[in-house]
């Protein structure tokens, strides 16, 4: 999304964030007053540093030098909008390797970046701040998923208020790895990746209850999902308005994104290329926690932790 729009007025400071995941950056710039967040660019580039990174423990070389690569095309363009600002905020694949220390210093070096490394209850915060700033979901008692492609966060909260939050290291990058070795995925794949959704999740279905709350489902994977149903998606939420999918509408394009090669998931409308290795994982694992839950109906925002960075900024 990009809209060069003016200042709102005088008082405004336009700031920039860039989020660094285990999938992609993603950086926004926005006028920021008083914690209202007018998005003036978004943008996305591929980075994958959570490759390989559960069994060496690592970012490989390779993951560093694209990711940076990618940084470095995001903040021309952060500084070409005008960003006084700029704050680079790593999350669930850089907190996890033992290497961050090396990337950190790149990054400083290169591109001049302070490197905020977060942990995964902040990461929550951030994400629920950043779903509250669309006003349709300001007061209503929320139960948020971000699924990213380290991790997924799961808030719990009313009025704007947290009221549980958790942090799990299930993402799509980590699943598509463990499971899935073929496209299309044979059975007993997507099988192996249920049970083991089953294992991992207790936690959350122990803890969170859908039940009364309005349940948001956020990240890149959830709103490409959404995207590959609903073809003005995008511009929809960018309006601020109410997207809405039901469960069962949802484990329909699990089952078709699953019966595709990998070529058709590289052309299936509202998926990036560079994420479609990923989405049949990350449809697999929305699917069987919104069953779990026993949601019926989804809402989508693209509103997460770079908005809910920069509202708490002044």
């Amino acid at each position: 999304m990009e809209n060069t729009a003016p200042i709102p007025c005088a008082s405004c400071t336009r700031q920039a964030v860039l989020d660094i995941g285990s999938n992609s950056v993603k950086l926004l710039v926005a006028d920021v007053l008083d914690g209202v967040v007018h998005p003036v660019l978004e943008a996305s580039e591929p980075s994958r540093l959570a490759a390989g990174i559960d069994s060496s423990g690592i970012i490989s070389d390779a993951s560093l030098e694209r990711a940076l690569q990618s940084l470095e095309t995001l903040c021309c363009r952060a500084r070409n909008s005008d960003a006084t600002e700029i704050a680079a905020v790593g999350t669930s694949a850089l907190r996890s390797a033992r290497n961050s220390g090396t990337f950190t210093e790149l990054l400083r070096s290169r591109l001049g970046l302070q490197l905020h490394i977060i942990s995964g209850d902040e990461e929550a915060r951030h994400i629920y701040r950043g779903v509250c700033s669309v006003p349709h979901l300001a007061h209503d008692p929320l139960l948020v998923m971000d699924l990213g492609g380290g991790s997924s966060e799961w808030i719990a909260g009313s009025g704007g208020e947290i009221q549980d939050q958790l942090s799990l290291d299930i993402g799509c990058v980590r699943t598509t790895e463990a499971f899935i070795r073929s496209y299309p995925p044979a059975p007993h794949e997507i099988a192996a990746l249920r049970s083991y959704l089953t294992e991992t999740t207790r936690p959350v279905l122990e803890r969170f209850s859908a039940q009364g709350r309005k349940f948001v489902g956020t990240g890149g994977s959830f709103c490409c999902i959404a995207a590959s149903m609903l073809p003005d998606f995008w511009e929809r939420c960018t309006r601020g308005e109410d997207c809405s999918l039901p469960t069962e509408k949802i484990a329909e394009i699990a089952q078709t994104l699953t019966g595709m090669t990998l070529a058709e998931l590289q052309h299936k409308s509202g998926i990036p290329a560079k994420r479609a290795d990923i989405i049949v994982a990350a449809a697999w694992t929305v699917v069987h926690l919104l069953e779990s839950l026993g949601v019926g109906t989804v809402h989508l925002s693209t509103r997460n932790l770079r908005f809910g960075w920069l509202s708490a900024r002044r």
